[in-house]
């Protein structure tokens, strides 16, 4: 019997924010499976059970397209290593506890499961206003999708069927934040019962090599998981060399036999920005960095770059400005403080797909100082709009070919000081764009990472 694939999304299922890379990667992934993979079900690590459900078919675009999420309210650690308020509650009793401990989060809970049954639309219009006034500005922004949709917030047992029965032909593919979705011991579990496989898309171990940019407990809990994926995995998908490496040179150290690994592409689909896109450009020129602001990310090295270029007057002479568009991430209080308070620096936030094509469109050129990255896809969306860029010669950067394409040491201060300076004041240094950039689409990857995954499990046994 040939294997089935059961993708685990509870990464999409969980996810309240604008789609960050491998959120966007296992949405992706699944739209295509949904559409031409017949052997692969979809289903959600239910943690109260410790099992997955699956997820049911007629629900599955909406949760792709980000206009459904489950809400975790009252829901155990998946890892089962804390032990939450709620877990304290008999199960009988845990639904009427959260109606007087959580009364907002379960009203919007139950509001959701009548829209998504969509029954009447003068009902639909009536849930729908009475939503907005119990959210308030506290949950309000859940209620839209980035995209500026509706999103409903439902339960489980709305989005999902019975707990699955596992059996030697099923194999777990892991394509999220499973870290913190998942819980791969179980499946480690399944695994010396019963057989069950797993394939996990490894994004990076940057918090394992580089801990001194997270926190402790994220560090612990990464280390937990992994050590158990790549000991359990039959196979270990990468995007990039560098995380390929990463995880062979990891595993040796740490003494974990784990299994192949194989690079496999991401794809890439950026619509084209409109008119009427809620986050318009600045009025003035400017350069741009998309990413998430974290400490490796390389802000702190621009920070001190943009006020040479200041001390010199060249951003004030240009009418230029730096435009920053990303969420921020952690142990940057202090940074953020400074940016905001830095002149001709502008934050942006939540900037959905539509308005970041303008932007690229718009942007002199583009920036990416990252420190150390498993791949780097703001380096593929610039090349890919014709947009010249200076990015550190780190995780996909080295494999990419373009003449658009500046490659910079991470961390030089002068280096990037030189040639963000060199791109400003002379433009003919300035590559132009030439039409020659090629990179897959997603549906061009996606077909690709399912052959990978098709031709090693019809020769392998995937339960290691």
């Amino acid at each position: 019997m040939a294997k089935r694939i059961l993708f685990d999304i509870s990464t999409s299922m969980r996810w309240s924010g604008p789609p960050v890379g491998i959120v966007r990667v296992e949405r992706e992934l699944a739209r295509w499976a949904s559409r031409h993979h017949a052997n692969c079900r979809f289903g959600f690590f239910d943690a109260d059970s410790q099992a997955y459900r699956q997820v049911l078919s007629e629900h599955l675009p909406a949760i792709l397209d980000d206009a459904v999420m489950v809400d975790t309210t009252g829901m155990s650690d998946v890892s089962q290593t804390r032990r939450r308020r709620s877990d304290r509650v008999p199960r009988s009793l845990r639904t009427p506890f959260l109606w007087l401990t959580q009364f907002r989060r379960m009203a919007l809970r139950s509001a959701g499961g009548w829209l998504l049954k969509g029954r009447s639309p003068a009902i639909e219009a009536t849930i729908a206003r009475l939503q907005l006034m119990i959210a308030g500005k506290k949950y309000r922004g859940m209620l839209m999708s980035p995209g500026g949709g509706r999103r409903l917030i439902v339960s489980l047992a709305a989005l999902t069927g019975a707990l699955m029965q596992l059996d030697s032909d099923d194999v777990v593919l892991f394509a999220g934040s499973n870290w913190a979705h998942s819980n791969a011991g179980a499946i480690g579990d399944w695994q010396k019962r019963i057989g069950v496989g797993l394939i996990s898309l490894c994004h990076d171990i940057i918090p394992l090599l580089l801990p001194e940019y997270f926190r402790p407990n994220d560090v612990e809990l990464l280390r937990r998981h992994f050590d158990r994926v790549f000991a359990i995995a039959s196979l270990n998908l990468v995007a990039s060399k560098v995380v390929g490496a990463d995880i062979r040179k990891y595993c040796a150290g740490r003494g974990i036999a784990a299994g192949p690994v194989m690079q496999i592409p991401f794809g890439f689909d950026l619509p084209k920005g409109h008119a009427g896109s809620p986050n318009a450009p600045p009025n003035s020129r400017y350069i741009m960095l998309v990413s998430t602001i974290e400490p490796r990310k390389g802000h702190c090295l621009i920070e001190a770059v943009w006020n040479r270029l200041l001390q010199e007057r060249i951003p004030q002479e240009l009418d230029l400005s730096l435009l920053l568009i990303g969420r921020s991430g952690w142990l940057v209080e202090d940074l953020i403080e400074r940016l905001r308070e830095t002149d001709r620096v502008l934050l942006m936030e939540d900037v959905d797909d539509a308005s970041l094509g303008r932007l690229y469109d718009q942007a002199s050129f583009c920036i990416y100082p990252s420190e150390y990255e498993g791949y780097g896809l703001p380096v593929v969306e610039a090349l890919a709009r014709g947009k010249p860029v200076l990015a550190s010669d780190v995780g996909i950067v080295p494999e990419l070919r373009s003449s658009l394409l500046k490659r910079l040491p991470p961390r030089d201060e002068e280096a990037w000081y030189q040639a963000i300076r060199t791109w400003l004041l002379n433009l003919d240094s300035v590559p132009r764009a030439d039409g020659t950039f090629r990179h897959p689409t997603w549906d061009e990857a996606a077909a690709a990472v399912f052959k990978t995954i098709d031709e090693f499990i019809s020769l392998e046994a995937p339960n290691r």
